[in-house]
């Protein structure tokens, strides 16, 4: 058995233990033994229980290049049953993907993973369970086997007619998500050598698309209603919204089965509505997407519950935004929102001249596209602060306008603090960064402008952020915020200046004395970044979320490094070829950096005097 075979029947036997407790203390272990972090110890740590699910998604996000198998478990550990059905439906799907792919017999930890899967539709009632699914599965996995062993016989009667495997699908976000699903249910009627071969195929689009045609194929050959519901929904992978005309072939069916369906108002509602999406890609709706049906999907489902099911707190927050903008989300799929309405504005002057193409102009919104991914390059790039970036991104969703709410960065000089920040940015592609040095602001002026009877009167930073990015949601990052002045003057401190425009419902009406206009900044991020808060007044520290970036050890030094030698390589191109520090390269920079106590800036001194150092002894040589 290869080693990858048996990390993966580890992970089935891992699925088959009683209780959640027991599940973590072994990954726990399997963890210490492969990375040498203490789980435990990391988990004890997080006093609230977001805060636990926050940590314990790190955990999948820290193991994931070591062990993928590992990061597998710590994610399905991260789950609870109150989660969102889509999100427990993926990483199930993620999970049978994996365990499917074993040379071994999976079937009891497949059996468990359908009574997860059962949970998330509410079939079972957890809270008896004390919301272990590890628990549940334990006392109805046997009823499941059945399922499985009918599969391999190509039983039709395996699941309910209303649980079509085309609806499920239909059901799910993601192209990964449906193929990890559909493979797990598929691959006993596939075969080992046919299933094997679609997951070899993976990596290689094309080749995997000739995979799923011939798997359809087969299917329809068998010539039983269970077998041609699978055809249809190995149809489904193959649909491209940059190729309108793929749809033609799997719509006809794919309504049909819709249609006869037995389902729940709610189920019906949701298909209904994701599957008039696939119709609007067969019309050549997104033609320039880059991103699957299923992810399409998703995010116009959401869209639109979104904005027919808002709270009252929601409505505050979009009601100034929904009458100002062109529309929030244009036809186009850009997202805009008007700063500066000409009718709450007051005529400009010529020292504002600058400002007046800003004039109900409608300001693009920069979104959030794969946040999985910047979320994945910030835990490789900060493996030190892997909890604080998730609690940084917490506030983000894909294909939405990028918004934070307000946060404070809390750590020791040279932490990463404001380098996390500019990564973020850069990740997040287009993102406006205005960075404002607090520790050189004496008063309230600088930040939030000047009147405009001034000669030199000038805007607030964060209209001046957005003029310069001509984008409506840039970051404002307010460096060493405790080292502003405290001392009271005649035109105020920044702390009181900072305060109005980190509430969103007053930042969406802000009055700016210099323009003398009604500006809308409520999706203006403030991100600040201080070595301790102890000397911030209560009132900003109220209004901030506060997140520790812990110093940096030895342990994360290669991969810190590794990402320095990046951060030069994207700054020379001479950089780009550079071999990997080598092991009596990477000893060496970590006696200097522990030396300099672990300071990211150091660090990257360090490194780059390293690599000169190199070049040199290459050149005598």
């Amino acid at each position: 058995m290869s080693d990858v075979d048996a990390r993966i029947m580890l992970l089935a036997g891992w699925l088959c233990l009683p209780t959640w407790r027991a599940a973590f203390r072994m990954a726990s272990d399997r963890t210490r033994q492969v990375v040498g972090f203490d789980a435990v110890g990391e988990l004890e740590a997080a006093v609230t229980i977001l805060d636990r699910i926050h940590t314990l998604s790190g955990f999948a996000q820290r193991v994931r290049v070591a062990d993928p198998v590992l990061s597998c478990a710590w994610k399905l550990l991260a789950l609870r049953p109150t989660d969102d059905q889509s999100v427990i439906h993926a990483a199930v799907a993620g999970a049978i993907g994996v365990v499917v792919s074993a040379d071994g017999d999976t079937r009891e930890a497949r059996a468990r993973l359908r009574v997860w899967d059962d949970v998330a539709r509410g079939k079972h009632d957890t809270a008896a369970y004390g919301d272990d699914f590890f628990a549940v599965a334990d006392m109805y996995w046997r009823g499941e086997t059945r399922f499985i062993v009918a599969a391999a016989e190509g039983d039709n009667n395996m699941r309910p007619a209303t649980e079509h495997p085309a609806l499920t699908l239909l059901t799910l976000d993601r192209w990964d998500d449906a193929f990890g699903w559909l493979h797990g249910t598929s691959e006993a009627i596939l075969g080992a050598q046919r299933s094997q071969a679609m997951l070899d195929a993976l990596r290689d689009r094309l080749a995997v698309q000739t995979e799923i045609q011939e798997a359809v194929e087969y299917l329809y050959e068998i010539g039983t209603p269970r077998t041609g519901a699978l055809a249809l929904a190995w149809s489904m992978l193959t649909v491209d919204p940059e190729r309108p005309h793929t749809f033609w072939h799997v719509l006809p069916q794919l309504q049909f089965a819709v249609d006869r369906a037995d389902l729940d108002a709610d189920t019906g509602a949701d298909l209904r509505q994701r599957i008039r999406i696939w119709w609007r890609a067969a019309e050549a709706e997104w033609t320039g997407s880059e991103v699957s049906i299923f992810r399409i999907a998703d995010v116009e489902t959401r869209a639109d519950n979104e904005f027919s099911r808002i709270d009252t707190e929601t409505a505050e927050q979009l009601e100034p935004h929904i009458s100002t903008a062109a529309t929030l989300f244009a036809d186009i799929g850009l997202p805009t929102l008007v700063v500066m309405p000409a009718d709450k504005a007051t005529k400009l002057n010529n020292l504002q001249s600058a400002y007046k193409d800003l004039v109900d102009a409608p300001l693009p919104l920069v979104t959030v596209r794969n946040l999985a991914g910047i979320r994945a390059e910030l835990h490789a790039e900060f493996p030190h602060a892997v909890t604080a970036v998730d609690l940084m991104l917490r506030d983000l969703r894909d294909q939405r306008p990028f918004r934070l709410k307000p946060v404070c960065l809390v750590g020791s000089p040279g932490a990463g603090k404001s380098r996390l920040v500019r990564r973020l940015a850069d990740l997040a592609r287009g993102l406006y960064v205005y960075r404002f040095d607090a520790s050189s602001s004496t008063d309230a002026v600088g930040f939030s402008g000047s009147a405009k009877s001034w000669s030199n009167t000038e805007p607030s930073v964060p209209f001046r952020a957005i003029a310069q990015s001509k984008t409506a949601n840039p970051v404002v990052l307010i460096d060493e915020i405790e080292k502003s002045s405290g001392h009271r003057h005649a035109s105020g401190r920044l702390h009181d200046a900072l305060l109005p425009y980190l509430d969103r419902e007053t930042a969406a009406r802000h009055r700016c004395q210099s323009l003398d206009a009604e500006l809308d900044l409520s999706f203006v991020s403030f991100i600040a970044t201080a070595n301790s808060v102890e000397k911030l007044p209560a009132p900003l520290r109220d209004r901030l979320r506060i997140i520790k970036v812990p110093t940096p050890t030895l342990q994360h030094m290669p991969a810190l490094a590794a990402s320095v030698m990046r951060d030069l390589a994207a700054e020379d191109e001479a950089r780009a070829g550079d071999e990997p520090l080598a092991g009596d390269e990477l000893a060496v920079i970590g006696k200097a950096w522990a030396q300099a106590k672990f300071s990211m800036r150091a660090l990257q001194k360090i490194v780059g005097a390293t690599l000169e150092a190199r070049d040199q002894h290459a050149m005598r040589h």
